[in-house]
């Protein structure tokens, strides 16, 4: 083999030797954890007593390290209240018990999280915390709804700490669309009465579809009914 192949097959061997005896990094070096509670973003209050579950979550560097401890959070009421959570783990939850008498309407937040992950080598694993909220409110709702003998009706009711009651003084708006359309028209307002019954004339025919709904405020969801046909 003449001597400049020779030389040319030696540095390739040695760049290939140099390649492999390079360190790679460590790994996790690059490891960030983010984390946050999950759960639901509403709650409809429509019982003396609804629980809110919050689930620890997080991006793959919070899992398969060394150590998990999961995280510490803070929920924030809108009277600006605050609760610690201790999540133990990652997937481990908590639960607020929110009693209709006692609970304010509005938006709750999860912050100021602190999450305590270790990898291999017993360092604490980089990590940010996403703050997560929920709105809360109490449930409305409108039951029996009917449309026939010129008349769409219904019972406007929101869940109070009575249990449900008639959601008077509510505006409550009706609509129609042709069977078959997913467009609807709205016909009219009605103001609801002490106890909730709510009748809103108007001409009925089978070839419509009607319904009821009810706007949202700042302590009550709204609601929808379903589809009736006249």
């Amino acid at each position: 083999m003449p001597g400049s192949r020779r030389l040319a097959a030696a540095a390739t061997a040695f760049a290939l030797a140099s390649a492999v005896l390079v360190p790679s990094p460590p790994a996790g070096a690059a490891t960030h954890c983010t984390a946050w509670g999950a759960m639901p973003k509403r709650v409809a209050l429509h019982k003396s007593r609804t629980e809110l579950t919050i689930v620890l979550r997080g991006t793959a560097g919070c899992h398969d390290q060394r150590t998990d401890n999961g995280a510490t959070a803070t929920l924030v009421a809108p009277a600006g209240k605050r609760e610690d959570m201790r999540f133990r783990h990652f997937g481990s939850t908590q639960s607020v018990a929110m009693y209709v008498n006692l609970v304010h309407a509005g938006e709750y937040v999860l912050k100021n999280g602190n999450v305590q992950v270790y990898d291999q080598r017993y360092e604490r694993v980089a990590w940010s915390w996403r703050t997560t909220a929920v709105v809360v409110k109490r449930a409305a709702h409108v039951f029996g709804p009917q449309a026939s003998g010129g008349v769409v009706s219904g019972r406007a009711m929101r869940y109070t700490k009575y249990g449900w009651s008639g959601y008077q003084g509510k505006r409550v708006f009706v609509q129609r669309r042709p069977v078959g359309s997913q467009s609807w028209h709205t016909l009219g307002s009605v103001l609801a009465p002490r106890k909730g019954f709510v009748r809103y004339r108007t001409a009925t025919s089978s070839r419509y579809q009607y319904r009821m709904y009810l706007t949202a405020t700042s302590a009550v969801w709204g609601a929808s009914t379903p589809a009736v046909r006249g």
